[in-house]
């Protein structure tokens, strides 16, 4: 009986301490595939988030232009509940809402808003594709929609990399 109990208790130890090894290196797998995955996400957005920035020009192109960040996605209008609030510029609460996909803006013209190209005599209906450096017409404001730079990660002085951070 004790001889038994000694190789059960010999294959159990040797089950067990295989079977945390299989979960420690399951667990470092997904550190590093997950610190790679954060690396190219950083690399593509900066520390607010923003991928996008919409320059709008006042109506007569009169003053200075406001430049607002765009996220992912959102909504533009005149009230407090847009994601891009731009007051005195005849916009509706939501105005339109956008996606930000690849290197376009995709635009969804809200019930009641009026966004339209420069040159085109009505308002679109239905999304469309603007690309970068596009100008739109959105209530009295002409809106230019660029993708914002990506910001430099920062490196590690472990790395034997400078580190500054901006």
């Amino acid at each position: 009986m004790s001889h038994t109990y000694q190789v059960w208790a010999l294959v159990l130890r040797y089950v067990l301490a295989a079977l945390g090894l299989a979960v420690a290196l399951r667990a470092l797998y997904m550190t590093v595939r997950d610190g790679r995955s954060a690396a190219r996400i950083r690399a593509t957005h900066n520390s607010y988030g923003a991928v996008g920035v919409l320059s709008v020009l006042p109506a007569g192109k009169l003053g200075k232009a406001q430049k607002y960040s765009l996220a992912r996605s959102g909504s533009v209008g005149g009230g407090s509940k847009c994601d891009v609030r731009i007051k005195g510029m005849g916009l509706k609460n939501p105005h339109f809402e956008y996606e930000i996909t690849r290197r376009t803006l995709q635009i969804t013209p809200a019930s009641g808003g009026d966004v339209r190209m420069p040159g085109d005599k009505s308002a679109r209906a239905g999304t469309f594709s603007v690309a970068q450096g596009q100008h739109i017409l959105a209530g009295r404001a002409e809106m230019c929609f660029q993708l914002s730079k990506p910001r430099a990660a920062a490196r590690s002085p472990l790395n034997k990399r400078v580190y500054r951070e901006k």
